[in-house]
């Protein structure tokens, strides 16, 4: 079967719903689906891939086997392996992404597909089957994170700081400097608030 076909089957059994249902909700016709199974057409326009992308909440490139998804197979097959062989501790794939590592079959392919686009540059398998993975620049420094000053008590990086992550990866150094100072300052009050309450 066609690999595009493959990953919308399989994202469609990942949300508990058929081909047909899919295609109503993405605004895209069955016909168009059932032509490119059955070899009538070549492929799906770009519109229409989309249209099925955004669904399901999943990059274009992932559906058209492109940049970091090319050993999309070999991936998928094999997660443990993969995830292991990453360069992200046990500890951050379990508490910011929600992996355990023992049980990777109940991680959902849509956190995967995102794991993967928002984590990895560029990969290949080296000739013993081991993944290579370039990780993204931001995802490099999570990894080595700056040790703390003397009167700063360490930050962890929980989920409020992740979903933030998102919102301040674009913002420059001094205005990233001005939201750490302002947290620090609502850390100050709050810890001064909870003194007074004693």
């Amino acid at each position: 079967m066609l690999p595009l076909y493959e990953k919308l089957e399989a994202l469609c059994k990942d949300n508990k719903i058929n081909i047909t249902q899919m295609c109503k909700e993405a605004e895209v016709s069955r016909s168009v689906l059932s032509d490119y199974k059955a070899g009538r057409s070549k492929s799906i326009s770009m519109d229409n891939i989309g249209k099925l992308a955004n669904h399901f909440n999943v990059p274009i490139d992932f559906l058209m086997g492109h940049s970091q998804f090319t050993l999309w197979e070999q991936m998928n097959k094999d997660r443990k392996k993969f995830l292991m062989q990453s360069g992200i501790s046990e500890e951050k794939l379990k508490y910011i992404w929600g992996f355990d590592l023992p049980d990777t079959a109940s991680i959902s392919l849509q956190a995967f597909i995102s794991f993967i686009s928002n984590v990895v540059k560029d990969l290949h398998i080296d000739t013993e089957g081991n993944f290579i993975i370039t990780l993204k620049e931001e995802w490099l420094q999570k990894e080595k994170p700056a040790l703390p000053q003397e009167d700063e008590q360490e930050m962890t990086f929980d989920d409020f700081t992740y979903a933030f992550y998102g919102e301040a990866k674009e913002l420059t150094e001094e205005n990233k400097r001005k939201l750490l100072e302002m947290a620090k300052f609502f850390k100050m009050q709050q810890e001064k608030e909870k003194e007074g309450n004693k």
